[in-house]
């Protein structure tokens, strides 16, 4: 990560320095042309190119802000994918507890059964051994 940052913070070291360069440029050259030109040719001419950047930066902030969203979008939608999933597992645990309960009442359903059975032999069986006996 420390490695990919050093890259990132590298290139844009060397976008910003290319673009100053070309702003540089730039700069020179209209100038050069400017040396003809009158004052107000020259005020419109720095006008237009203040707009021009003024135009050229929101249209930058609009792509960036456009990624942003694109990337919270792609986060969300990852998030409640996830949630679904944990949902989805935590559904279906909870679903096999429910099956292994009505498992176990109905075992313990025929237990009792069982148990009044054996009572009940147990009772008729002391009345039997009181009679004879």
């Amino acid at each position: 990560v420390e490695q990919a940052a050093k890259y990132g913070a590298e290139w844009m070291e060397g976008k910003k320095n290319a673009e100053i360069e070309e702003i540089t440029r730039s700069l020179i050259e209209q100038a050069e042309a400017a040396k003809g030109m009158s004052e107000e040719e020259v005020e419109r001419t720095v006008k237009r190119l203040v707009l021009e950047a003024r135009k050229e930066e929101r249209m930058a902030k609009v792509k960036a802000l456009e990624g942003l969203s694109r990337k919270m979008d792609s986060d969300h939608n990852e998030a409640m994918a996830q949630l679904q999933r944990e949902y989805d597992a935590l559904l279906a645990d909870r679903n096999e507890v429910y099956a292994r309960l009505e498992h176990y009442d109905q075992e313990r359903h025929e237990l009792t059964l069982q148990l009044s059975e054996v009572r009940a032999e147990n009772h008729r069986l002391g009345r039997l051994l009181r009679l004879h006996g």
